[in-house]
């Protein structure tokens, strides 16, 4: 029963690759807003504003991460696509560790040197 569905590889790669790319997009624009929080918090001296700045930060992040990962393979589950659904998420996650892999390399071998 769940081997026995028709899969469809040019979505599955699709949904995965987009949501992956999104998602490691998201995490480097949310590490660089995290990163650069001092610019705009630590200047007004509110130890109360960095953790209500911090704290929001998680939960949008959660947020964003949820419905950018996991609203394809959710709507591809809900319509019984189950080997589908999983694929797009295996796809979206080998993504995800690729952009970061990469974002890595470049912060250690280029920024570091400069």
């Amino acid at each position: 029963m769940f081997f026995e569905e028709k899969v469809h590889p040019a979505d599955v790669i699709k949904w995965g690759v987009v949501a992956g790319l999104f998602e490691g997009l998201y995490i480097g624009l949310a590490t660089v807003v995290y990163a650069e929080r001092s610019l705009f918090i630590d200047a007004a001296g509110w130890p109360q504003t960095a953790t209500f700045f911090l704290i929001s930060l998680i939960i949008i992040s959660a947020i964003v991460t949820s419905v950018i990962v996991f609203a394809h393979p959710i709507f591809s589950a809900v319509k019984k696509h189950y080997q589908e659904a999983l694929l797009t998420v295996l796809v979206s996650l080998i993504t995800i560790i690729a952009v970061i892999g990469f974002v890595l390399f470049v912060y250690r071998n280029v920024l570091l040197t400069v």
